[in-house]
């Protein structure tokens, strides 16, 4: 716990013989000096200049009630993994009449609400989710965060099964013999959350601190040093081979299989277009598709421009999936899947269906993303313009910025590609 002392120093004597009465905070052997607007002379002090002054020492011991009544609020174990400027800037605020609230579950769903992109919503919600869950309550104050707060979610989301958490209720397994064990997260899960909620707890610093005015109403950062882990990197969805693409170019499907696939295709010959980018897109105008790639049009420069010229090869396509007269350019996928954030899992269910028809080996919508860019590279094209290609965010250098991007390029590039196949659908 925080002492408090008066203190007079020796080197410090005014040239009118007086002295400034500072309280000395100590807190884990480590001290601060606060100025007061109380003065001792000489005949005020003892000669290890200890206060005589009876009048001084109670108002010292007075302004030292008020300090220890600034933290009285402060739950003792909060306070214990505090440190000493964090216990200074508390005393400061509340006697000063400073006083800053910020719900952060407030902050934070504000600040999801603003992404726009649903699949990071949905990552960003989960972690907040999670972490109400943990302290059992819909509201805490910012400030009100710590390390061990942090450090205590961590290992409860580690050793927590999943159907316990985020408001699903555990399920009683002691009379059903056949209910399955649930699985623990393991510790890549806890670090991903918390490196979300360490993302809108920096945003919030961001906002509301401002160094240049020296101004921190959000001093600390508690999730600064909490030891993350993370499991061996995921290959994820692989990349489909020539043939097997081939046979999804020439597949003979009907209904909503087709539409899984026309889809796909698409995806595949604008280059991995994403389907979010695809779904949300107005109509090409003049055989061109212009459109901002919503995943790192905030994280570059060129807010993630690309043009793509639609190939005639996925004509038929277009004319099955589109209406150049509608708001969206994928109408017929709208009036089958009118929910943005549903379309990714709706368009692979059926991906899972056909391939299952089919006896192939499940694959999801990303797949035509990395076997764009795999063949790509077979085919001979350049690493950098596969990464311009797929939009990525890439390192870009200075001259970047100001070099006009070549669109031919790519577009030469997405014909490399397109040439690799026969395309039936042309006919």
């Amino acid at each position: 716990m925080p002492t408090f002392k008066p203190v007079v120093s020796a080197h410090q004597k005014r040239s009118d013989g007086s002295y400034n009465i500072k309280i000395r905070i100590t807190h884990k052997r480590v001290s601060r000096w606060i100025p007061t607007n109380l003065n001792a002379y000489a005949y005020d002090l003892t000669r290890s200049l200890n206060l005589k002054n009876k009048d001084l020492e109670w108002k010292c011991n007075d302004l030292i009630r008020q300090m220890r009544a600034a933290l009285a609020d402060v739950p003792t174990f909060v306070l214990e993994e505090q440190d000493i400027d964090w216990v200074v800037q508390r005393i400061k605020d509340k006697m000063s009449g400073k006083t800053f609230n910020l719900d952060f579950f407030v902050f934070a769903e504000e600040y999801i609400t603003a992404t726009k992109i649903p699949a990071t919503q949905s990552n960003y919600r989960t972690a907040l989710n999670s972490f109400k869950e943990y302290l059992g309550k819909e509201s805490i104050d910012i400030n009100d965060i710590t390390h061990a707060m942090v450090l205590g979610f961590k290992e409860w989301v580690d050793t927590t099964p999943k159907r316990s958490r985020v408001g699903r209720k555990r399920q009683e397994a002691k009379d059903d013999t056949t209910a399955k064990r649930p699985k623990l997260p393991g510790g890549g899960n806890s670090s991903i959350q918390i490196m979300k909620l360490a993302h809108i707890y920096n945003k919030a610093k961001d906002k509301y601190n401002d160094e240049d005015e020296d101004l921190y109403l959000i001093p600390r950062n508690p999730f600064k040093n909490v030891p993350l882990s993370f499991p061996p990197a995921q290959t994820g969805q692989k990349a489909l081979g020539q043939e097997l693409m081939q046979r999804i170019i020439s597949a003979d499907a009907t209904g909503s299989d087709r539409v899984a696939l026309d889809t796909f295709i698409l995806s595949f010959a604008m280059m991995g277009m994403n389907l979010c980018d695809l779904y949300a897109s107005a109509p090409p105008k003049g055989g061109v598709l212009r459109y901002n790639r919503s995943k790192t049009r905030n994280r570059r420069a060129d807010h993630a421009e690309m043009e793509v010229i639609v190939p005639e090869e996925v004509a038929a396509i277009c004319s099955r999936l589109c209406s150049a007269d509608g708001q969206y350019w994928l109408s017929d996928l709208h009036k089958r899947c009118p929910s943005a954030e549903n379309v990714t899992a709706y368009i692979n269910k059926l991906l899972k269906h056909w391939a299952d028809k089919e006896g192939l080996p499940p694959f999801t919508f990303y797949a035509a993303r990395k076997t764009w860019a795999t063949l790509a590279r077979k085919a001979g094209v350049e690493k950098a313009t596969i990464d311009e290609c797929l939009v990525h965010i890439g390192d870009l250098k200075m001259a970047d910025i100001y070099i006009e991007k070549d669109y031919t390029i790519m577009n030469d590039a997405n014909r490399i590609v397109m040439a690799l196949f026969d395309w039936p659908m042309m006919e």
